[in-house]
């Protein structure tokens, strides 16, 4: 039960006369739209800090990936990227890979230096590496629109990739996803 607020009056003739006295209906749209306006501005700022600390684990996973390829290397680059290399004798955990998985796809065409599909789908590794090149990329789920989802792409692996050659078989929610931006 809400508490009433009852205001006590004198009328002209003297009088005492006692009234109940609620919330207008202005009042309650302008709380409303209040608290809407800050519930839009968290949830923006909890969605880009989300997107931020996403892309912070995936480009260091993209560094202990080097590094690891550097600390093994002989005078080639190594034919595939062994769990023993990384603590715990486990690959880098991407987050945006479905039921955790971790595998890499090898390339061997030395003109490569990105894959082909760009996006997490289905059971495609979430992890790419040229053998003949050295080069290593993080494939990422959707982020947005296709231009957004290519830019996240770019900036995790530094790259200036023109096209994700998989988004549409990706948006259609089959990928690992990564919220949106």
């Amino acid at each position: 039960m809400e508490p009433i607020s009852i205001s006590i009056r004198y009328s002209r003739a003297g009088s005492l006369r006692l009234s109940a006295r609620g919330f207008t209906l202005v009042e309650v749209v302008v709380v409303v739209l209040i608290l809407g306006i800050l519930g839009t501005v968290a949830v923006s700022r909890a969605t880009y800090s989300y997107e931020a600390s996403l892309q912070t684990t995936l480009q260091t996973n993209l560094d202990a990936i080097y590094d690891a390829i550097d600390m093994n290397r002989g005078s080639t680059y190594p034919a595939a990227i062994e769990p023993g290399w990384f603590r715990g004798s486990r690959l880098p955990r991407h987050p945006q890979a479905a039921g955790n998985a971790n595998a890499f796809e090898v390339s061997t065409d030395g003109a490569l230096f990105d894959p082909a599909n760009k996006v997490i789908v289905g059971t495609l590794a979430p992890y790419w590496y040229n053998s003949q090149n050295g080069e290593v990329r993080v494939r990422v789920g959707v982020v947005g629109t296709e231009a957004e989802t290519l830019a996240f792409y770019n900036e995790v692996n530094g790259t200036n990739a023109t096209s994700l050659g998989n988004y549409s078989a990706a948006s259609k929610g089959t990928s690992g996803g990564g919220g949106s931006k």
